[in-house]
């Protein structure tokens, strides 16, 4: 019995002992200054030091690579380097304003690691560049002294090391703004087609995107909801009204029907939707006589009408990210195929409007602009006039394009 009680006793301070370790590790983790990992994760990933070759060499091509993103050709970039005597450098003392203006105007100078002279389009803010070049300016462990010209708004950047306290200039790099040069870029909108696939969350959820698009309006009653979302986002929206016959169930307007059915349909567009940017008018028939009449009663009710001509439909075996990219590389191409001007009618789950949503900014980078259907018809309402009636006579829109 005193054996049992002895065993018992025993337990019991083993218990209590593992008790007081478990508390002390909780008491630890729960009052532990979070700084002392920060210590431990800052001293694993210091800086890396360059070494002046590697300035030298890396800095100069990174400098280029960052400026293609911005749209910027390589023939606007002008090396101005000499080759590196391996002499001493002169130091410079930023305090000397005599020496900052010798340097800020010579041509070259071959004490210098690399000197870039890089031309502008005046479309181009130096505000979110200068703002790129620094962060990786910094990853080199460099500093930037930059000289703005209160006229012209050409921007002088003279960089030294961080760690060099006398300031030594290194490398220069100077951004000019020329007026005789323009970016490759295009006016684009995106009309999302099948929102009317959309579980209403999710609409909810890309209607309130910051970036500039439009959406196909729902016309099923039994979508009076969506409907009515898109009214309350004050999201830009357009009708798609197809035309065809009765053997077409798809058809909103059929020519072998009533003429006052699709009379009464038109006028009910312009008491319900009024806001509409435009009704655009897919012809699936090619029937020109009920296309006339269709355009001039909308006409009479006030409303925009255009021919699908005016759209790209975009198409593509591909789903998710690369569905996005495909899109991308094909306004990319557009572009430089001389288009100025991109209206894409576009099917987008929503996780693929999410990815479209985080990407665009590369191309705006670019300088393209992504505009509703509302904005970019203001912008080219008279040539895409011109366009339709070159259709019209038979001519293709890539056909008219390549007049231009």
């Amino acid at each position: 019995m005193i054996r049992d009680l002895l065993q018992n006793i025993k337990f019991k301070i083993i218990f209590s002992g593992l008790l007081l370790i478990i508390s002390a590790v909780l008491i630890f983790i729960y009052f532990r200054d979070p700084s002392a990992d920060s210590k431990v994760v800052s001293k694993d990933q210091q800086k890396r030091i360059f070494t002046v070759d590697e300035i030298k060499n890396l800095v100069p091509r990174d400098i280029d690579t960052m400026l293609f993103t911005y749209g910027i050709k390589k023939e606007w970039i002008k090396d101005q380097q000499k080759e590196f005597s391996g002499k001493p450098n002169k130091i410079t003392d930023r305090n000397k304003s005599k020496e900052v203006k010798e340097i800020k105007n010579k041509p070259a100078n071959a004490e210098f690691l690399f000197q870039k002279d890089i031309s502008l389009p005046f479309d181009i803010s130096t505000i979110e560049l200068t703002a790129d070049l620094s962060t990786m300016f910094r990853y080199y462990g460099l500093s930037e002294y930059i000289n703005e010209d209160p006229r012209k708004k050409d921007l002088n950047i003279d960089l030294s090391l961080s760690n060099d306290s006398l300031k030594k200039v290194i490398g220069n790099v100077r951004l000019i703004y020329n007026e005789k040069i323009k970016r490759e870029a295009a006016d684009v909108c995106i009309i999302i087609n099948n929102i009317i696939d959309y579980e209403l969350k999710d609409a909810e959820s890309v209607l309130k995107s910051g970036e500039g698009f439009s959406v196909v309006l729902p016309l099923n009653l039994e979508k009076s909801d969506l409907q009515s979302l898109i009214n309350e986002s004050k999201r830009d929206y357009v009708i798609h009204c197809i035309l065809g016959t009765s053997d077409d169930l798809e058809a909103d307007m059929k020519s072998d029907g009533k003429e006052k059915e699709w009379k009464i349909k038109i006028k009910g567009f312009a008491n319900e939707f009024s806001k509409t940017s435009g009704v655009i008018i897919d012809n699936k028939r090619k029937d020109k006589i009920f296309d006339d009449k269709i355009f001039d009663e909308l006409l009479k009710n006030k409303l925009a009408p255009y021919n699908d001509t005016v759209l790209i439909k975009f198409l593509t075996k591909e789903i998710g990210s690369k569905k996005v990219n495909e899109l991308f590389t094909n306004i990319i191409s557009r572009t430089s195929a001389g288009r100025t001007t991109l209206v894409y009618l576009v099917n987008f789950t929503p996780d693929e409007f999410t990815y479209f949503d985080s990407q665009v900014h590369n191309l705006k980078k670019r300088g393209y602009k992504f505009l509703s259907f509302k904005d970019i018809m203001r912008r080219v309402s008279s040539a895409v006039i011109k366009e339709q009636e070159e259709i019209k006579k038979g001519n293709t829109a890539d056909s008219v394009a390549k007049k231009k």
